[in-house]
């Protein structure tokens, strides 16, 4: 008897995951984005030429301020003070994302491949993922990274610039610490030069 109810509960069991077509489900991986207030970063900003002779511009602080609720989800509040340019960033960890309060998508830290797109004016931008494993070294260390490109190209076919068709850029994003290295340019620069953001010191809190 104890046998064959065994037997019953077991085909009861198939039979309830058949019905309702039970697949093994799977959970993504926090992207461990720092949220403690009082964490801070410092980056030195470098200009770098066609030739690749760089000069330090500045150095930027970053850090976090606290949290808000919007729309009924929790950010971080991170704010930048930085030459000519300070900003308040909203932020928050969504299951391997890291998301702004418009919802797009900053950081993806589940697969490769481009994650968002958009146009501004004649410009069309394109956000990807390109490694999940990159090692990168800054002046704050040796740091564990994923790497995201973005990549800007005219509608018209024309070349961006004099030295490119499209101007591409690359970000590194280690977890639990945050971006540790960052380009950027001017839409269409002339002389081919280009920012860089490399983390010199950080404080976890």
């Amino acid at each position: 008897m104890k046998n064959i109810f065994s037997i019953f509960i077991i085909l009861f069991l198939i039979q309830s995951c058949k019905d309702k077509e039970c697949e093994p489900t799977s959970v993504n991986p926090s992207i461990h984005l720092v949220t403690t207030v009082g964490s801070f970063w410092l980056y030195d900003w470098y200009s770098i030429d066609s030739l690749g002779n760089e000069k330090i511009l500045r150095t930027d602080s970053t850090y976090i301020a606290g949290d808000t609720v919007i729309n009924g989800k929790t950010y971080i509040v991170k704010k930048v003070d930085g030459f000519n340019n300070n900003r308040v960033n909203y932020l928050r960890d969504s299951v391997g994302f890291v998301v702004n309060t418009k919802g797009e998508i900053l950081w993806n830290k589940n697969s490769t491949g481009v994650f968002r797109t958009s146009n501004e004016s004649q410009i069309n931008l394109e956000w990807s993922m390109t490694s999940l494993t990159s090692t990168i070294i800054v002046p704050a260390g040796t740091f564990n990274t994923i790497e995201r490109t973005t990549k800007a190209c005219n509608n018209n076919g024309q070349p961006l610039t004099p030295c490119d068709t499209c101007q591409e850029e690359q970000t590194y994003f280690s977890e639990r610490i945050g971006v540790v290295f960052e380009q950027t340019a001017y839409i269409g620069n002339f002389d081919c030069s280009y920012l860089e953001g490399r983390l010199r010191k950080y404080f976890i809190q």
